[in-house]
């Protein structure tokens, strides 16, 4: 590939058995769904595997998620846009509200925050959790490039309605968009992998949106914020190219992401490629 640490090969079933010394094999778990996996560990030639971290690929159970849960009913009662930020504090939800949330569809009031009608923290209450206000305007980002790591396509005017809501009409969130594999909406899905609608076009917006507006509260005079989206697939390839274009670019000063899957269903070598 073009990066100097990453290796992309590709080959049937038998092949990649043959040279990784491993099995793959197709199981269904108790729920009835089907996967496949390497059931072995994976063996390289002495010669190359002090210089490999790890092999990425050889299961479908890694897809990268959010977690964020939507309500299932529409009508969901919030405080009314004309509460005050105290009369938004709903509590925690109670072993009985979820109870009737999950078997019954009764829903519960969950707004918090004092953003319209209760809808979230502001972007002062924001800083606040992170005590950004102590640091001054210094602490606004000035000068610098925020990169984000993203799985899901977003609306940019969801992103200007939020910020004329608190910075007003005249300002302009500056974002810059670097598409990885196709990106979310157009994937180009690696050889053997998969990338399925359900999971790709606009399927996590929400968390795209959440994720550029608390890195606009927290540092509103950026030069720019960078978001780097790649398509969501199963198998984690897709995850690394986007994280190799990341660093291949080197052209931000602080990378975030929110995306995240079980440690049970993450290979060793996914781990220690993204960690490093």
């Amino acid at each position: 590939s073009s990066s100097p640490f990453l290796v992309e090969a590709s080959g049937s079933s038998r092949q990649i058995e043959s040279a990784l010394r491993t099995s793959l094999s197709n199981y269904r778990d108790r729920k009835g769904i089907t996967y496949f996996s390497n059931s072995r560990s994976v063996q390289l030639p002495s010669t190359i595997s002090r210089n490999v971290l790890g092999v990425v690929g050889l299961t479908n159970t890694v897809r990268m998620h959010t977690n964020l849960v939507r309500t299932p009913n529409p009508q969901v009662p919030r405080r009314s846009a004309a509460a005050s930020a105290s009369s938004c504090e709903t509590g925690y939800p109670t072993t009985s509200d979820f109870f009737n949330l999950v078997n019954n569809g009764t829903n519960f009031a969950d707004g918090y925050g004092a953003g319209p009608g209760c809808s979230g923290l502001t972007p002062s209450q924001t800083n606040s959790v992170y005590g950004a206000p102590r640091a001054g305007a210094r602490a606004k980002g000035a000068g610098t490039r925020l990169g984000l790591f993203e799985l899901s396509a977003y609306q940019a005017s969801d992103i200007a309605t939020w910020a004329h809501q608190f910075y007003g009409p005249h300002y302009s969130p500056r974002l810059s968009n670097v598409i990885v594999d196709g990106g979310p909406l157009n994937p180009l899905c690696p050889l053997g992998d998969q990338c399925p609608p359900q999971y790709n076009g606009y399927s996590g917006d929400i968390e795209v949106d959440a994720d550029i507006e608390m890195s606009l509260s927290v540092a509103p005079d950026a030069n720019k914020v960078v978001v780097y989206n790649a398509p969501n697939d199963f198998t984690g390839q897709t995850v690394i190219d986007e994280y190799n274009a990341i660093a291949s670019a080197d052209s931000v000063s602080t990378i975030s992401s929110s995306w995240g899957v079980c440690e049970n269903d993450l290979e060793p070598g996914q781990a220690q490629a993204e960690n490093l």
